[in-house]
């Protein structure tokens, strides 16, 4: 699992994809202002996938393969958002 942050970010939202492209900023899932990107997850080795989180509402959605998780913080309430996609 690789852990990316600072200015190795901006090139990662390209590059560290198995599907599109990361956007350079998210739209705050709590207040809808503008939420920047703070933290890369790379879970190429498939870690997360021998760990599943538990059931929400019974529904088992979790991440399986390879995946990547960007959190953005937003600018104004400090809640943070969440973008993933997985190989």
């Amino acid at each position: 699992m690789e852990i990316i942050t600072g200015t190795e970010i901006k090139k990662a939202l390209q590059e560290k994809t198995y599907q599109n492209p990361f956007e350079e900023t998210e739209k705050c899932v709590k207040c809808g202002k503008l939420a920047l990107p703070i933290l890369i997850v790379d879970d190429e080795d498939g870690e997360l996938a021998n760990n599943p989180p538990p059931r929400n509402n019974g529904i088992p959605i979790f991440p399986h393969d390879s995946c990547i998780f960007v959190l953005y913080l937003c600018s104004e309430c400090g809640e943070v958002t969440t973008s993933w996609n997985q190989g």
